[in-house]
């Protein structure tokens, strides 16, 4: 009998057709995975009557679990494979042609000196990201690959374009500084755990300074009265001060989406020590960074393998504008402090609980109220 061309949904004994036939492929090279088979698969490919498929039913179940079991990237893809360490399957692949991703991710968290941190980095010898034409300077630093949208859509290539340069810079440390990228772990997990991704996972080393919840939140509201952002600088030029914008809008914003707030350190720390361990993870002190800053340049250095520098960390990153905060006034401190309390204890507790490398500090300090 002849198939049939005419399309209909596809039922469960297609969908298992197109595993073995395609499968078959893999094991000569193909890579297409299972989401492409089903919108690539048209019936007359297949010259199976329905007397014949039950037949083959038993034989196709077995077939696709062998398959699944043999290699889950060619059904789901490495997006969907975790494991506690940030381990990957990239031995099973030796011959996957290897990206070139930084091997350094300076996590953020956002206004804590990240910029002032990361232009000295650049200034030593580590690779950093290169602006496209046209776009804004701070590209040079940061990527913004992991927490923007459009980015993701273009794809993994168009984020590899950015280091293109650093292979022939000599540089053994290649480096985004994106502070945002903070909040999205499993997307960096997803990245690393392709198995052309192997070579920079097994480098991988991730570093975050956190700051005073409290201040940070100031620190933002001040970035965001430089650029009159219309949160806080309403249609008639009023300024909204800031414990009333922590009151009004802050308070609410913050409880109403815990995962969205980066003051909820202890929640994505957690995370990403799930996703890729502990030790490849420096938590650093903003308080140490301002009074101390030798010791914590030092603290980088060794954490990264840098055996000395040229150029020590310098401020930068100074927006000052005419309606600047320099201080939390005490409504703003009463009405967001309680919000932040259970949180930064339950950071000690499990700071304390799993330490990271040992140049971190132990225990990690308390932050300081300003």
């Amino acid at each position: 009998m002849e198939a049939s061309h005419h399309s209909r949904p596809l039922d469960v004994i297609d969908i298992l057709v197109i595993a073995v036939d395609r499968s078959l492929l893999f094991l000569r090279g193909t890579t297409s995975r299972l989401s492409t088979l089903i919108t690539s698969y048209r019936p007359h490919d297949y010259d199976l009557n329905a007397a014949q498929k039950p037949r083959i039913i038993l034989a196709l179940l077995v077939w696709s679990i062998c398959l699944l079991l043999i290699d889950p990237n060619y059904f789901f893809g490495a997006d969907s494979i975790e494991t506690a360490e940030g381990e990957n399957d990239a031995q099973n692949h030796p011959a996957a042609k290897q990206l070139l991703l930084p091997n350094v991710l300076y996590l953020g968290v956002q206004k804590s000196g990240t910029t002032s941190v990361s232009h000295w980095l650049f200034r030593n010898g580590v690779c950093q990201p290169a602006a496209f034409p046209g776009e804004p300077a701070y590209f040079n630093k940061e990527a913004h690959f992991f927490d923007r949208e459009r980015p993701q859509r273009q794809g993994i290539n168009f984020y590899v374009k950015r280091f293109d340069h650093c292979s022939s810079s000599g540089a053994n440390l290649i480096m985004d500084a994106t502070p945002e990228t903070f909040l999205h772990p499993q997307r960096v997990f997803n990245l690393y755990a392709r198995p052309d991704a192997a070579s920079a996972m097994s480098t991988l080393k991730l570093i975050v300074t956190l700051r005073e919840p409290v201040f940070r939140e100031l620190s933002v509201y001040n970035h965001m009265l430089f650029w009159n952002s219309s949160d806080i600088v309403l249609n008639n030029s009023t300024i909204v001060p800031f414990e009333q914008y922590a009151q009004n809008v802050l308070r609410d914003k913050i409880s109403n989406k815990p995962e969205r707030s980066t003051g909820f350190y202890v929640d994505h720390i957690k995370k990403w020590v799930s996703l890729f361990g502990r030790n490849r993870i420096l938590l650093l002190s903003y308080d140490e960074l301002k009074e101390n800053p030798s010791i914590f340049q030092r603290r980088v250095q060794e954490f990264l393998g840098i055996s000395s520098t040229t150029h020590d960390i310098s401020h930068m990153n100074t927006m000052d504008s005419p309606g600047k905060v320099r201080t939390v006034a005490p409504l703003a401190r009463q009405v967001l402090g309680p919000v932040f309390r259970k949180k930064t204890d339950e950071l000690y507790e499990y700071l304390n609980a799993h330490p990271g490398p040992p140049m971190e500090q132990n225990p990690f300090p308390r932050f300081r109220v300003y």
